[in-house]
């Protein structure tokens, strides 16, 4: 069956003026010309995140309307434990590199659904992209955290991102953590794929980058533990979920039966970065942070550095400052939007600082 895209055009424009459209996937247009009989009517061809913009004359203005629409068929992808599967897979991958190949891919391990979009580039880098919170029953799943920047170019190298499985087990989760579930562990499940890249790519994981903010930055900080030399940047992140107020759901979807006393004591290295701190001695790890996102500063940054220094009130200035015989940079700022994610600005400052380390 094909898949098609439908769109519906509120016919605005002044006058006779036609209504122009384009139809592109990850920012590439893909067709373009005049909207007939108020529909934009599009063959899908594969997999993947497409945008239909409509170019209406309001007065003496262009108003632009866009309709974001996704294309990830149910069924489909590599099971991650059939060696068949996982050669094909990597096929895939080398053919995708090969040709520049924007490419949407889906995989599958015992009880979860992974999704991932690799942007390819000649490039012996790589930046893995981490899923932040969604609103639940309207931020569409799979979701993919800053794919537009990675459409624009605007990371130097490879770039890979990735949805959180764990969105898939539940529609009311808002935050999943790449936590997984009590049976398997997403994390760990995903690492794998992540070195599939790095040996097909002749990534050294010290050109690998995980990125998140606040979930995502967390997730960024669980998977550089298991890629020495790697790096992860994190912006007002979580640093212990147990601390987040809405962590009880995802404790009652993923860990079934068991009660947060029993979760905290089986599950406490997936579920907090501080019972992590000694695997990041042979990271590099950028932590951003907001003072004015009093929660995240107060309940998350600040105990994660008071355990990391060994000291109850760590000084930590204003400004970008590293942290002498550690692994941390810290960026510590104060914004009156609280917590909140990165700016096109500060990341252009965060991927100077990379290019430098």
């Amino acid at each position: 069956m094909k898949e098609i895209l439908a769109y519906t055009v509120e016919n605005t424009n002044s006058g006779d003026a036609p209504i122009l459209y384009t139809v592109s996937r990850y920012d590439e247009i893909q067709v373009e010309g005049r909207v007939k009989n108020n529909q934009i009517i599009y063959e899908v061809p594969s997999p993947g995140i497409y945008q239909a913009k409509t170019y209406t004359q309001k007065n003496d203005e262009v108003v632009i309307s866009t309709y974001e629409y996704q294309y990830f068929p149910p069924e489909r992808g590599y099971r991650f434990d059939s060696p068949r599967d996982v050669r094909d897979f990597e096929k895939e991958v080398l053919a995708a590199s090969k040709e520049l190949a924007i490419t949407a891919f889906q995989g599958r391990s015992k009880s979860l659904v992974f999704d991932f979009i690799f942007f390819p580039a000649r490039s012996k880098n790589l930046f893995v992209l981490c899923p932040s919170a969604i609103i639940p029953g309207k931020t569409p799943v799979p979701h993919f955290y800053r794919w537009k920047w990675a459409a624009q170019g605007k990371f130097p190298g490879n770039v890979l991102v990735v949805s959180d499985p764990t969105f898939r087990l539940d529609p009311r989760l808002g935050a999943g953590w790449f936590v997984g579930t009590r049976e398997e562990d997403a994390t760990v499940c995903f690492s794998k794929v992540i070195k599939i890249f790095c040996e097909i790519l002749h990534i050294n994981y010290r050109n690998l980058f995980f990125w998140g903010s606040s979930a995502g930055g967390f997730i960024a900080m669980q998977f550089a533990k298991y890629f020495p030399l790697s790096t992860a940047v994190a912006v007002n992140a979580q640093t212990d979920i147990s601390k987040y107020e809405h962590h009880s759901m995802l404790y009652r979807i993923g860990f079934k039966g068991l009660s947060d006393e029993e979760i905290t004591n089986t599950f406490n290295s997936r579920l907090s970065t501080v019972a992590n701190i000694k695997n990041f001695s042979n990271n590099t790890v950028f932590m951003v942070q907001n003072v004015l996102d009093t929660h995240h500063y107060q309940d998350h940054f600040l105990p994660f550095f008071s355990a990391a220094l060994s000291t109850p009130k760590p000084e930590l200035p204003e400004g970008i400052h590293h942290i002498p015989d550690s692994s941390f940079t810290t960026w510590v700022y104060s914004h009156p939007d609280g917590h909140m994610a990165e700016t096109p600005e500060m990341a252009k400052v965060l991927i100077k600082l990379l290019r430098a380390k």
